[in-house]
């Protein structure tokens, strides 16, 4: 870490900041069938509050109406319904869309150590032979990886609230 930037910074913002990535860290844990689900219905209420806003700053005190604003504030508010309405169909097509990036990454990667004569037993034959099995796993079952997506945010919640814990006790500990 750059100590200059965490010099300036206040401990209690990162004790602050811990608090709630280790409270939301440990409820997505908690409930990981739920989370992603949330999240993406909690996504389309900011994407159309974002467009109220955009509507009424396209519109207000103008003679003419603000074209892009206006446009944009449309665009969100539409996917602000498609999100609000359908959270479980567009978290199940956001882990397809990521099984058929791993997917395909990892197939092309191995066709390519291949083409390359690479050891079989290399690091990036083992890691690539991994994210192509994750992409057909998110295939196969999307639901399932809509879970382990979830496990893997809250994984990530926790240890960010931990670490940021860790930054504040390292703060305290050079102002003494």
């Amino acid at each position: 870490m750059d100590t200059r930037i965490i010099i300036k910074t206040n401990p209690w913002i990162l004790v602050l900041q811990g608090i709630i990535m280790l409270a939301a860290g440990i409820f997505v844990l908690s409930n990981p069938e739920v989370t992603l689900v949330a999240l993406t219905r909690l996504l389309g209420i900011i994407m159309l509050i974002a467009a109220g806003f955009l509507l009424f700053s396209s519109t207000y005190k103008r003679e003419k109406i603000n074209q892009l604003l206006f446009i944009e504030g449309i665009v969100n508010a539409g996917l602000g319904i498609v999100f609000t309405l359908f959270p479980a169909l567009l978290a199940s097509v956001f882990i397809v869309i990521l099984g058929v990036i791993a997917f395909l990454s990892g197939l092309l990667n191995l066709w390519m150590l291949i083409r390359e004569r690479a050891r079989i037993s290399s690091a990036p034959f083992l890691r690539n032979s991994l994210v192509l099995i994750f992409g057909i796993l998110l295939l196969v079952n999307p639901a399932q990886g809509r879970e382990a997506v979830a496990v893997i945010i809250g994984i990530f919640a926790v240890v960010f609230g931990l670490t940021s814990f860790y930054g504040a006790y390292k703060l305290w500990s050079k102002k003494e």
